[in-house]
Order: structure tokens, then C-alpha cells, then sequence
């Protein structure tokens, strides 16, 4: 049996979806019932990202993950510090989901 359902959009990465479609990739589909009502998902397998080699020509940024901030600091083609600076984490009082967003 079939159904065949229109006017469906997926509003994250369609043209991969419609890539999988056309190159007959094998789909998995989810129907979920939530409080708001049915979702469709469907899951299939992406083409391979091109490997890209970044280059330090034009100098670098390096990250530090911390518990509570993240350190950032630019370099120039030398290596030598231009500047640094932290993006605060403010995640006390924030829900387990929240943290891991």
C-alpha cells in the first residue's frame, strides 16, 4: 500500500532532500505524535563534504572551550597576538537542554 501525501515542505535542507530523491538514496521515515501534533521526519545519508585545508596565511583564530566562557584569540600570519577576548557562557539557572543547545 501507499500514501501519497502533498504540500509538504521541509524547511531545514531540502535541496539535500531533493538530492537523495533524485539519486535514489534510501529514506527513513518517522511519524511522531507530540502535543502539538503529528511531525514527519525523514533521515537519509548526505554526500560527502568536499576536504577543505584551511590555511594561516592571513593569520588564525583559537578557541578554548571553558566551563562558564570560551577564550578567543587572534593571531597574525606570524603566530604573534593581536587580540584576545572572552564570550561569556552564562549557563547557571539554565535547564540541561538549554546547557546543551
Amino acid at each position: 500500500k501507499y500514501l501519497v501525501l502533498g504540500g509538504l515542505s521541509f524547511p531545514y535542507d531540502e535541496p539535500a532532500l531533493r538530492w537523495a530523491l533524485r539519486e535514489g538514496k534510501p529514506l527513513s521515515w518517522l511519524i511522531h505524535k507530540d502535543h502539538k501534533g503529528y511531525r514527519l521526519m525523514v533521515s537519509f545519508a548526505r554526500p560527502a563534504a568536499p576536504i577543505s585545508t584551511l590555511s594561516a596565511k592571513f593569520g588564525a583564530i583559537g578557541i578554548d572551550f571553558n566551563a562558564d566562557h570560551l577564550a578567543v584569540t587572534e593571531t597574525d600570519p606570524g603566530g604573534n597576538m593581536i587580540q584576545s577576548w572572552r564570550v561569556e557562557l552564562p549557563l547557571e539557572d539554565k535547564s540541561t537542554g538549554q546547557r546543551a543547545a
